[in-house]
């Protein structure tokens, strides 16, 4: 990383401690379940042009649910000026709007994996993204626990971090949801290929992660 990089870790931000997994394994036990889902949050400051990675969490099998807000920034009260033309009124308005983006991929330390797109949100001034890890179906039985899931007990050679460029010093609300799965169901995960739809094919095979070309 360098000066204009930020690594922050992920059982920092996320209040995340063995106990935690501890309670997840003891819950699977105990209830005789395929799975136990934890949903998770954290609002982090990022700076101008300051690239932040987290490095995504192996405790969980599972991830998923990938959910980030940040507020759009001040709206200016902008009256129309009657004297000007409807086409100047409309550029001078647009130059008044705010333009807080962030930027957010799931990454590996040499490519954007996947992009967060924009989504409706309810709440006044919040812009709201998401990743949609929209899994192709090849037939695995158990498809169900593993659709629209990163299965990071698949991913053991390669590190897979949140990415996060903003234009503006803001805050960013990330929500997303950790799974574990028991050992059976974990080692049937664990050994299979995944593909998921999109602009570019994402691909997890062999421990690997990566766009296929």
């Amino acid at each position: 990383m360098n000066n204009s990089e930020v690594l922050e870790n992920f059982n920092n931000l996320f209040n995340e401690n063995q106990n935690s997994i501890t309670n997840g394994i003891v819950y699977l036990i105990k209830n005789k379940k395929e799975k136990y889902e934890k949903n998770l949050k954290t609002t982090i400051t990022l700076k101008k042009n300051i690239q932040y990675w987290i490095e995504l969490t192996r405790n969980y099998d599972l991830l998923s649910d990938f959910i980030f807000e940040y507020d759009q920034g001040d709206q200016v009260n902008f009256i129309e000026i009657k004297k000007l033309p409807l086409e100047l009124n409309k550029i001078i308005k647009s130059y008044l709007k705010p333009k807080y983006n962030i930027d957010i991929y799931i990454s590996t330390i040499s490519e954007n994996l996947k992009k967060a797109d924009y989504i409706n949100s309810n709440k006044k001034n919040i812009i709201k993204k998401k990743i949609d890890l929209n899994m192709e179906n090849l037939g695995q039985s158990f498809l169900s626990y593993v659709s629209n899931h990163l299965p990071m007990v698949s991913i053991q050679y390669v590190k897979v971090y949140l990415k996060f460029i903003s234009n503006q010093n803001t805050d960013l609300t990330i929500k997303l949801k950790g799974t574990l799965l028991d050992d059976e169901l974990r080692r049937k995960v664990a050994t299979e290929k995944y593909m998921y739809k999109g602009e570019n094919k994402l691909v997890i095979l062999r421990g690997m992660i990566a766009v296929r070309q």
